[in-house]
Parts: C-alpha cells; sequence; structure tokens
C-alpha cells in the first residue's frame, strides 16, 4: 500500500512513538543493544569477506566462478563479499 507523502505526514515517527512509550533508561539500554548488534553484525561480515577472498585464492578462482559454485546472482555475490551494512 502507498501513501503519499501528506498522509505519511500525518502519522508520527517512530522514534517519537519509542520516546513517548519507553523511558529514557530504556531507549538507552535499546540504543545499546542496538550498537552492540550492529558491531556483531558488521564483524560477522568482515570475516564472510575475508574467508571468501581466502577461499577464492586457495582455489584460484575468480568472482565468476565464486558465483557458480555459490549458485547465487552476481548481483547477490557482490552483496556477500561487500564489507560493512548494505
Amino acid at each position: 500500500m502507498s501513501y503519499s507523502k501528506a498522509r505519511q505526514n500525518k502519522f508520527d515517527d517512530f522514534e517519537k512513538i519509542r520516546r513517548s512509550r519507553l523511558t529514557s533508561k530504556e531507549v538507552k539500554l535499546q540504543d545499546a543493544e542496538t550498537a552492540l548488534e550492529v558491531a556483531a553484525l558488521q564483524s560477522m561480515q568482515e570475516c564472510i569477506s575475508a574467508e571468501l577472498a581466502r577461499y577464492m585464492a586457495e582455489e584460484g578462482i575468480g568472482i565468476n566462478e565464486l558465483t557458480r559454485r555459490l549458485n547465487t546472482s552476481p548481483r547477490q555475490t557482490s552483496r556477500i563479499m561487500k564489507e560493512g551494512p548494505t
């Protein structure tokens, strides 16, 4: 369902709703947990990228062969290899 900008502006944004329903302590805790989860996901992505690069070097293959072996699209392989948030 698509809403026009005027209709979207009638709704409160997520941050406003969150701050009205949670205490400041809960908001800080939630923010800290989110930051920790983001750091963990970024670390995992870096590990996956490094391992894929090692595998490619060890096997002597390029990105196209890796794509074939992973049975993914070139775009998906590129996103898997990319470090950091997508």
